[in-house]
């Protein structure tokens, strides 16, 4: 795929356009949120394993920029993922079944990581992450 930046582009070599936010605690608290974060990370068929590569790919990949609520640049730190329990937490969290009528819950120590994953997903996959805690206005 050929990509044409604009003259303002050209010189620092990405888009500087291309932005994302980080993962607010507000959207943490959403249990819609929270489960379709874990559904979209579902569906990317990754095995526990993997997730440390594949975020850390994704997160070295992203051509854009990240900010926080207050307009500042960020650079992650995914020393939150440093745990020797780590797969584990991953297949727990991304796998775990539905409740099905009970909101998910998420635990105090897992709340940066989450935060993490749902940050980096959402500038991976921006289209996707859109839809992510928003409700159908009718069930038409």
């Amino acid at each position: 795929m050929t990509m044409y930046f604009c003259l303002a582009c050209l010189s620092s070599g990405r888009c500087l356009k291309k932005i994302a936010l980080t993962v607010s605690d507000d959207e943490l608290r959403n249990p819609k949120f929270l489960t379709d974060v874990r559904l979209s990370a579902r569906k990317k068929n990754v095995s526990s394993h993997r997730w440390l590569d594949y975020l850390c790919s994704l997160y070295r990949d992203y051509d854009g920029t990240i900010f926080d609520h207050d307009g500042k640049e960020v650079l992650l730190d995914l020393e939150a993922f440093e745990s020797v329990q780590i797969r584990e937490w991953f297949r727990s969290w991304i796998s775990a079944p539905d409740a099905g009528d009970k909101p998910p819950r998420l635990r105090s120590e897992s709340r940066e990581r989450v935060r993490l994953l749902a940050t980096i997903l959402r500038a991976a996959f921006p289209g996707e992450a859109r839809l992510w805690g928003v409700e159908p206005a009718n069930d038409n």
